[in-house]
């Protein structure tokens, strides 16, 4: 039952994404600039789990989005990019993290809180939850047991390899070199994993970093079809399988 209730909801919002693609589509087609509507919300509790009256689940006016706006043509833009996504994600029944979304267009969505704000906008228009959509906040693993771990993460030098994008590059903080240059300090390092102890330099030579979510920005399914399968036959066909962590 649960399986035909999650299929049910998906056909859904893919309806009502579709609906709404074509409702601009149409306008755009006649010259017609797309109004959207989207409500808005108030709370004004600072205990979530309080017993009161402070938040209410109906909306609180309703903000007025408009390709007649300069300052709205951008948000359009993202509104729409974010929806693409999303939309992939349901027909293809995956899940993705808000930061795989961001790497997507991390030149256009400029910033995480400009993700964040699209999905939102999304979840009020389409009237269901970040869950609904496929989205998660990050990779979750509540409990999580197993004999053996492998280390199936990005490195400073894999940049090169999968040919990333400037714009991908975090600068590194004061907190991530006095963090990189404690590690190079401990002795195992050198013993154990010297090819870590060489990233950890590399990054710091290059003064930049970048997350595992950043292979997104190749294709949405990059990260768990191709990046993490291969990463796996890498490790599996290693001779000194039982040393990678």
């Amino acid at each position: 039952m649960e399986g035909n209730r999650g299929s049910s909801q998906r056909c859904d919002l893919l309806r009502k994404i579709r609906k709404f693609t074509r409702a601009i589509v149409r306008d755009l087609s006649i010259g017609r600039s797309s109004i959207v509507l989207i409500d808005r919300f108030r709370v004004h509790c600072t205990n979530p789990h309080a017993n009161c009256c402070c938040s209410s689940v109906l909306p609180n006016g309703k903000e007025i989005l408009t390709l007649q706006r300069e300052n709205h043509v951008h948000r359009f833009d993202v509104l729409l990019r974010v929806l693409l996504i999303v939309q992939q994600l349901l027909q293809e029944n995956r899940h993705g993290s808000k930061r795989d979304i961001y790497y997507m267009h991390p030149s256009v969505f400029s910033e995480q809180s400009v993700v964040d704000r699209a999905i939102n906008d999304i979840c009020i228009l389409m009237q269901c939850s970040r869950h609904n959509l496929n989205v998660q906040m990050a990779y979750d693993a509540k409990q999580l047991c197993c004999p053996e771990v492998c280390w199936l993460g990005v490195s400073p030098s894999d940049s090169e390899k999968y040919c990333l994008p400037q714009q991908c590059f975090l600068p590194l903080t004061a907190e991530d070199k006095k963090k990189a240059e404690a590690m190079l300090n401990r002795c195992y390092l050198q013993r154990e994993v010297p090819r870590w102890r060489l990233e950890l330099e590399l990054m710091l030579q290059r003064g930049v970093k970048f997350e595992i979510e950043a292979l997104s920005v190749h294709s949405l399914s990059f990260l768990s079809k191709e990046y993490i399968t291969s990463k796996i036959q890498v490790y599996y066909n290693s001779p000194s399988r039982t040393n990678v962590i």
